[in-house]
């Protein structure tokens, strides 16, 4: 297996205890330790690293530099195994921060359970979509229900 193969595997690996913590156990203080402890950000933050430099520098993956001048360009640029792996990794450290985000408002804000794990499904499938569906969710709820359920939540960490 090539060093970027493993990394691949390795970056796509290294989310899954987090979502499945905030989907199967979302109220645990075993989540609450995986995800406060931010391991998964700091590995693919230097995987991320890592491979941007060496694909920068050539050294792995045929890179050779990336060029913004067209869009074109740009998918040339990116058309190569390094920056390839690069775009995967900034996709599931978007997706995750956007996930570890709505996992806790959604708490915080007194979203249902089943709610919560259907948004962070169509977080993990699809990003901008999961978003968006929790945006929508947020904004339709009236300012006496947040307020309501920020004093449970506030009650709850009182005791």
């Amino acid at each position: 297996m090539s060093l970027l193969n493993a990394l691949y595997v390795l970056s796509s690996v290294v989310v899954i205890p987090f979502w499945l913590a905030m989907f199967f156990a979302p109220r645990g203080k075993t989540t609450e330790r995986l995800l406060n402890s931010m391991a998964a950000f700091l590995i693919l933050g230097g995987v991320y690293l890592f491979v941007l430099v060496g694909g920068l520098l050539g050294t792995i993956g045929q890179g050779g530099g990336m060029n913004f001048s067209s869009v074109e360009a740009l998918a040339q640029s990116l058309s190569t195994p390094a920056f390839v792996l690069v775009l995967w990794i900034h996709v599931l450290v978007g997706d995750l921060a956007a996930g570890y985000w709505i996992y806790h408002d959604g708490l915080r804000n007194g979203i249902g359970l089943t709610a919560l794990r259907g948004v962070l499904v169509l977080t993990l499938l699809l990003g901008p979509v999961g978003v968006l569906s929790y945006g929508v969710w947020r904004l339709s709820r009236s300012p006496a229900r947040r307020a309501a359920a920020a004093e449970v939540t506030a009650g709850a960490r009182g005791q």
